[in-house]
């Protein structure tokens, strides 16, 4: 992720530019930094909240002395969830014309591929589709992630029976004749007489 530049805050490892700008005095000026550095100039790699202190010498010896905070934060995390009710539910998968509810999270700020502004959007894709939204904190930090919700066709299920009672595969059996039912179309089957979980 990014933050707000020149807001005295920064990532972990981030490096600063910091310049010592003396107003009035003689020059030339000389320098001392906290950090030991004598340039105008340092470009420290901060890894915690620190104070840098410098001090500057003009030409006839007087000083003044100037301080700069730079605070270390934390970069957002970016999520979103899925909630959609065809099939298995938050698998992110719908059946064609179906939905799915999109909830960003992590910010406080958020823009989606959509051009929505809201935490949550609501999709109904017509094809496989990712969705892309940019999570801005408190602190102006940003950070990026995706969800994509993939379209599936419904199954289509069949039965075909086989008896050989009277004339054969038509659907018709003389009583107390047997007949086999073979569904098709799918992994696993429940049938609404009891036979079972099988496919016969």
């Amino acid at each position: 992720g990014s933050c707000t530049s020149n807001d005295d805050k920064v990532l972990a490892a981030t490096t600063v530019n910091l310049t010592a700008n003396p107003a009035g005095g003689t020059a030339p000026f000389s320098y001392i930094w906290s950090t030991g550095a004598t340039t105008a100039s340092i470009a420290p790699t901060v890894n915690a909240t620190t104070t840098y202190n410098v001090t500057i010498t003009d030409a006839n010896g007087l000083t003044s002395t100037s301080s700069k905070t730079i605070t270390l934060i934390t970069a957002p995390t970016a999520s979103i969830a899925s909630t959609e009710s065809s099939c298995t539910n938050n698998d992110d998968k719908i059946l064609s014309g179906g939905s799915a509810n999109l909830t960003a999270s992590g910010g406080v700020s958020y823009a989606w591929s959509t051009g929505a502004t809201t935490a949550a959007i609501s999709v109904s894709p017509l094809s496989t589709t990712t969705y892309t939204v940019t999570t801005t904190d408190i602190n102006g930090c940003t950070d990026i992630t995706n969800k994509t919700i993939t379209v599936i066709s419904a199954p289509v299920a069949s039965i075909t029976a086989s008896e050989t009672s009277g004339t054969a595969n038509d659907d018709k059996v003389t009583s107390g004749s047997a007949v086999s039912l073979s569904a098709s179309g799918g992994a696993s089957y429940a049938w609404d007489n009891g036979l079972g979980a099988g496919a016969n």
